[in-house]
């Protein structure tokens, strides 16, 4: 009976998906502005759905963080950030359609290692407010948290999470003493395509979709291209990537490292793109990593 009602399940998303692209053949055919800016404004929009009950919370009591500033005006409320220990400061960052507790292994791991954790809810996710929230949005409410709450010792992000975090740390000039980039992607292109993908865009329909996502997030995509900024960096960065990632290409992170002076990528294979934040050679890569780089800082100020 549970294999019949997941088959149904499956029969519904498809038939829900093709009359999805319906829609928006048609829309493309009779008013073509007017469906390039629902595309763009559908991109741009996490969806608005109650987070699985099954979500670990983090150990120990956590203090709740409310960060405010004319930066998050856009957003349409404060930023909710989320506090756990003690002792130096990593700033975690969670992906697309995540919020904080997506990252629970992580900020158990460091807290146990005698950390104090700090994790946002991006704006559009968790207990953050906001509806159109474009990378550039997402970039300035990792750097109000990271001035809130700095100096940081390091900084983890996850997917565009990352992606966010390396834009903070390259154009908003937030500070860290070594960062962590775990399956990141490095253009929004990326994404964006895999939006008309799914929608069954042309390439003509996605270029009107382009122009609505860049007058909405306020720049060319192509100026959120990560390597050239990247190169302005010499902090040492540890790059995490399944080669078989199904979402972000290891690619990306090839690109990012070669760009980035002090950066390395280590490769894991079979976790993919989300259990990879749960995976065991990953954590402990992680914790070694911010460890390592805590323990040399003290050895160069002792």
């Amino acid at each position: 009976m549970a294999r019949k009602t997941k088959k149904q399940g499956n029969v519904r998303q498809l038939l829900q998906l093709g009359g999805l692209r319906l829609g928006y053949r048609l829309g493309f055919a009779l008013a073509p502005g007017r469906a390039a800016e629902r595309a763009a404004r559908l991109f741009l929009s996490p969806p608005q759905q109650r987070p699985p009950k099954n979500l670990a919370q983090p150990q120990g009591e956590a203090t709740r963080l409310v960060i405010e500033g004319p930066d998050m005006t856009t957003t349409g409320g404060p930023i909710i950030a989320w506090s756990w220990g003690t002792g130096r400061t990593v700033l975690v960052v969670h992906g697309w359609e995540g919020e904080h507790r997506r990252m629970t292994p992580i900020i158990d791991r460091l807290t146990g290692a005698g950390f104090r954790v700090v994790a946002i809810d991006l704006p559009g996710h968790g207990a953050s407010s906001g509806r159109l929230v474009p990378i550039p949005l997402l970039a300035r409410a990792v750097a109000a948290v990271g001035a809130k709450v700095g100096p940081l010792e390091a900084v983890v992000g996850h997917s565009l999470g990352g992606t966010a975090t390396m834009l903070a740390l390259t154009e908003l000039g937030m500070k860290a003493r070594s960062a962590v980039i775990i399956a990141s992607p490095n253009h929004p292109a990326h994404f964006a395509r895999g939006v008309a993908r799914l929608l069954g865009l042309d390439e003509a329909h996605f270029a009107l979709m382009a122009q609505a996502i860049e007058r909405l997030a306020g720049r060319p995509m192509d100026s959120l291209y990560l390597p050239p900024l990247l190169r302005q960096l010499d902090m040492p960065a540890l790059f995490l990537h399944d080669p078989a990632d199904e979402m972000v290409p290891i690619s990306h992170s090839h690109d990012n490292v070669a760009a980035w002076r002090g950066a390395k990528l280590k490769t894991l294979e079979g976790p993919g793109h989300r259990r990879i934040l749960g995976d065991a050679e990953a954590l402990q890569s992680i914790l070694d990593f911010v460890r390592a780089e805590s323990g040399r800082a003290e050895t160069s100020t002792a």
